[in-house]
């Protein structure tokens, strides 16, 4: 494994332990962020593009400068399907993140939702 692919994992590791695709431990997949944004109770303008399913409209919103609790959209591979699950991330200290939703992909919009995460 790569250096760059293990400080990836170390930074960005996936949102939840077991993958909701296919059953097995997380550890093994690819992650990637699609946005984030300021915390919100309700739905937030990001989960609504995501809801269209217009992941391109969706990272467009990304606010890397969001300071406090925030909203991390991300994209987690697993195999030809792509899992995109919403984070909320608290700052505070002994807060951890909660799985907020998530969205299976097959086919194009898998693609589509990869291609438009960084």
């Amino acid at each position: 494994m790569g250096i760059r692919k293990l400080l990836s994992r170390w930074l960005h590791p996936p949102p939840f332990d077991v993958c909701p695709a296919c059953g097995s431990t997380a550890l093994g997949h690819d992650v990637r962020i699609l946005a984030r944004e300021r915390f919100s109770s309700g739905p937030s303008g990001i989960e609504a593009q995501l809801a269209r399913r217009d992941f391109a409209r969706a990272a467009a919103l990304d606010d890397r400068r969001t300071l406090g609790d925030q909203l991390v959209h991300q994209v987690v591979r697993c195999g030809q399907k792509v899992v995109v699950v919403t984070c909320e991330e608290p700052i505070g200290l002994g807060l951890d993140s909660r799985v907020r939703g998530s969205l299976v992909l097959e086919g194009e919009e898998a693609s589509a939702a990869w291609a438009n995460a960084r």
